[in-house]
């Protein structure tokens, strides 16, 4: 131990050598304790944790959500396609028109196309994007046409039709989804009035 004498020091160095002179305490040189590195841990694998649970949810959002727009534009196309047949006749594509319009179910896209080309969910998309045309295999698809109960004819024929459009699909999560249009189509009503 270091003696420190008031005769050999001067006034402002007498107080740094009673505090050098003190005993230290000396410092774990081990490092962390056991129950320091557990908690650490701990903590860690919890936000690893929560962490991945948000991405999976999150990556299901959007699963959900693209597969609703393609569904959705597939069916309104569906509608549009359905909108442009007349009444009765062979004006359609393939003979095709509202009165022998039938109903389809667990269909693929190329069941419910009318005419099979110009048109993106046609069985030509496969020569514009594979990877599209895989995607839309994933969807099932159904129709149902039937007449509107009380909308008839002065001869007692029905003169109105309801035709519904339903895409089902099973998302990453395994959940299946389903997606419907319905739409109304009458003999004289507003399109009759602008075929030629």
């Amino acid at each position: 131990m270091c003696t420190v004498t008031k005769k050999t020091l001067r006034p402002g160095l007498r107080q740094q050598a009673i505090v050098d002179a003190l005993p230290r305490k000396t410092s774990n040189p081990a490092g962390y304790t056991i129950i320091e590195v557990l908690l650490a841990v701990i903590v860690l694998a919890f936000v690893i944790s929560t962490s991945i649970t948000t991405l999976h949810v999150g990556y299901r959002s959007i699963d959900t959500a693209r597969n609703t727009t393609i569904a959705s534009q597939v069916l309104q196309s569906m509608v549009e396609d359905i909108r442009l047949l007349s009444w009765s006749g062979t004006g359609g594509p393939a003979g095709i028109n509202i009165s022998n319009l039938t109903n389809v179910t667990n269909g693929t896209l190329s069941q419910l196309d009318f005419d099979q080309t110009n048109h993106y969910q046609s069985n030509s998309i496969t020569d514009y994007s594979p990877a599209a045309a895989a995607m839309l295999t994933r969807f099932r698809f159904d129709r149902s046409v039937s007449n509107v109960s009380g909308r008839v004819d002065g001869a007692g024929v029905p003169n109105m039709k309801m035709i519904t459009l339903t895409a089902r699909w099973t998302g990453i999560d395994g959940q299946s989804h389903t997606l419907k249009y319905t739409t109304y189509y009458a003999k004289d009503g507003l399109y009759a009035y602008y075929s030629t």
